[in-house]
């Protein structure tokens, strides 16, 4: 886009048009970082990872190019790195369940990363999305119940009771 800008080939128009989109992957690449830092900080680093990669590899690079490149390299020298992206990887899945009204699914598949990936970040992560789930009641409801719709949980009837 750069040389593209630089080259005098395009119309004023055009350059106009052009700068005006480069300035907003600029600033698309600037909120990334910002982003993937935060959501390390918060202990989602599979997301954080995600978010920053497709940035810290760009050609030509981008003005916070370098600083996503150095926050994935800090990250994956962090302790259990390996570990917390691979749970983080089945938390995305179990969230990808629960989109899908999936509450049952979604609960099982928290507790699995509650259990398998035991010590990390996105283990206590998903012991909150599950007890979110338990207690909100949601284990069981039915969408075409319409006494589960109409109390936004799962009714008696459908109420299923689970352990963490």
């Amino acid at each position: 886009m750069l040389k593209l800008i630089t080259s005098g080939k395009l119309a004023d128009g055009d350059l106009v048009i052009a700068q005006g989109f480069q300035s907003y992957l600029e600033g698309m690449a600037s909120r990334a970082l910002a982003s993937a830092q935060g959501q390390a900080e918060d202990g989602f680093l599979f997301n954080a990872v995600q978010t920053a990669a497709p940035f810290a590899d760009a050609k030509p690079p981008f003005p916070a190019s370098a600083e996503c490149a150095a926050l994935l390299t800090e990250l994956a020298a962090s302790e259990g790195y390996k570990k917390e992206l691979k749970g983080g990887e089945k938390y995305a899945g179990a969230l990808a369940l629960l989109d899908e009204g999936d509450h049952a699914g979604a609960f099982k598949a928290f507790k699995g990363v509650m259990k398998k990936y035991k010590g990390t970040s996105i283990a206590e992560h998903a012991l909150s999305r599950a007890r979110e789930i338990r207690d909100g009641g949601m284990i069981g409801y039915r969408s075409s119940c319409t006494i589960c719709r109409d109390r936004r949980k799962a009714c008696a009837k459908h109420e299923e009771k689970v352990k963490l």
